[in-house]
């Protein structure tokens, strides 16, 4: 999966493909993670399809007039939201994009799949066998045979018609689809045309949708961007409801959408989760670190990012501003949005380097892949709280076995035996430290502060051979940097005694 928080990134990452002829787009909201036909949402339809066509088409008799094929005749089923076995898809990578982004303010990402496959012909067999299915009341072979040659006078065999039914197929845009569809001519639409699934031999009811073709890539448009892009989409290409749905009623939705004056309160929609001064004697700097506490648009962001470097703007020479969507992001540093602003009268010889887009006097970092950064910390960083303690209480206590001796050796003062010991034992300490490394990462702040003192203190003991091998060091400076470096693990040792056992209690581990 793929993050696009623009329509010009979007694109970029469609350039890739553009040597292949046919493409066939779907866009929706990712909190539907099947792309299902509507006939299959409920068991009453699915089980019921045939009489849903027929009924369908002889209570609107007039509208059907001069459709002469089933095909035709879904595809206009499909037009008035009558439930079918067709799903829409564009030729269009835009349109898919704002079927995509439509909702924006449902809280789920957007998705665009792209399909690089062949379709059919609106008049090939296999379009036309597929759309038989919907109109039969039996899903016997022998019937379906039936049916096609009396339709189109044409026979098929049984292994032809198991083997057709069982696979779906996107059919071709064409002028034939338009015809019954006024809608496909403003979307650029297609369909595709589910089949059924197959046991020994038997057609079952149970529909293969464009799930079981595998898009050769998805990409999300993350909930805080959907705002931006659909606006992109209107100003920059024209694509808007009215153009998607040119009835009258969709003039009014988006002259209405278009014109709302939003007003929003920041309150209560973030925390403060950290507030560093980093200033030197040059300059006063800070550097804050928000949490949002409820989901919103990136301009809404943005506005909460300049409202708050606004409050530091007379004590500060520099503010830094870092946003993470939740406490997960939060930890591992996966920013949404970071802003700046640097004082326009601070000396040249003392300004940061600066974020690289700058606008109306404040410096912006997008991130173009938090979100499914986001998704794979998720799946593949965090861990049980219980799992990391075992985890970690084993490694400490092989790594402890190690510390003692060379703590004892440095206390007598035993410096050949210390120095002949860290060597000894250094691929040991590494091994340590890099299994830490494996085990991932917690959900809770607090805790994972406590993880990282002993991942903070096996570090400060490996680095000690790199000192005693670091020829260009004399032996004095090379006992300074040793020193140095158990003085620090010493301190860690401590603080991770005093807090072990409360943990162990909190999480509720046993021996």
């Amino acid at each position: 999966m793929e993050q696009a928080n623009s329509i010009t990134d979007y694109l970029k990452i469609l350039k890739r493909y553009e040597a292949y002829p046919k493409q066939y787009y779907r866009g929706q909201l990712e909190k539907y993670t099947t792309i299902s036909p509507s006939i299959a949402r409920d068991p009453g339809y699915s089980s019921n399809e045939s009489a849903i066509y027929h009924e369908s088409i002889k209570m609107k008799k007039e509208e059907f007039n001069g459709l002469l094929t089933p095909l035709e005749k879904l595809a206009k089923l499909q037009h008035y939201g009558i439930p079918t076995r067709l799903v829409d898809v564009t030729i269009n990578p835009l349109i898919a994009l704002y079927f995509a982004v439509e909702n924006v303010d449902d809280l789920s990402p957007s998705n665009v799949y792209l399909y690089l496959v062949e379709g059919h012909l609106f008049d090939s067999k296999e379009a036309k066998l597929l759309s038989i299915l919907p109109t039969n009341p039996s899903h016997e072979v022998n019937s379906i045979i039936a049916a096609y040659e009396n339709i189109f006078g044409d026979s098929l065999s049984q292994e032809e018609v198991l083997e057709i039914v069982s696979t779906p197929i996107i059919i071709q845009y064409s002028d034939a689809l338009q015809n019954s569809n006024p809608r496909l001519l403003s979307q650029q639409g297609t369909f595709l045309i589910c089949g059924n699934e197959v046991v020994n031999g038997i057609i079952t009811n149970s529909l293969k949708s464009l799930d079981t073709i595998t898009p050769s890539v998805i990409i999300r448009i993350p909930y805080e961007y959907k705002k931006k892009v659909k606006n992109e989409l209107d100003l920059k290409y024209s694509i808007n409801q009215t153009r998607i749905y040119p009835e009258l009623p969709s003039v009014a939705s988006y002259i209405k959408e278009k014109y709302k004056e939003e007003n929003l309160s920041l309150d209560g929609k973030y925390s403060i989760v950290k507030k560093e001064d980093v200033s030197h004697a040059l300059a006063k700097r800070v550097s804050i670190t928000i949490v949002l506490t409820e989901p919103m648009h990136i301009n809404q962001i943005k506005s909460l990012v300049i409202s708050i470097i606004d409050q530091y703007k007379k004590s500060e020479n520099v503010v830094w501003i870092y946003v993470a969507r939740n406490g997960n992001d939060y930890i591992l540093s996966n920013w949404i949005l970071r802003g700046q602003w640097i004082d326009p009268a601070l000396n040249e010889k003392y300004r940061p380097l600066t974020f690289k887009d700058f606008e109306k006097g404040y410096y912006w970092d997008y991130d173009k892949s938090y979100s499914t950064m986001s998704d794979y910390y998720n799946q593949h960083i965090f861990n049980d709280d219980k799992t990391l303690f075992v985890n970690y209480h084993q490694i400490w206590e092989e790594f402890c076995t190690i510390y003692q001796t060379i703590q004892y050796f440095y206390q007598e003062n035993r410096w050949d035996d210390l120095i002949s010991e860290i060597l000894k034992q250094k691929s040991e300490i590494t091994r340590l430290y890099m299994q830490l490394q494996n085990f991932g990462h917690s959900h809770n702040k607090e805790f994972g502060d406590f993880l990282y003192m002993f991942i903070d203190c096996i570090s400060s003991i490996d680095n000690l051979h790199f000192w005693i091998e670091n020829e260009t060091l004399s032996a004095q400076a090379k006992q300074y940097q040793i020193r140095k470096a158990l003085y620090k693990a010493e301190d860690k040792v401590e603080q991770i005694s005093q807090e072990i056992s409360d943990w162990r209690d909190k999480l509720h581990i046993t021996n």
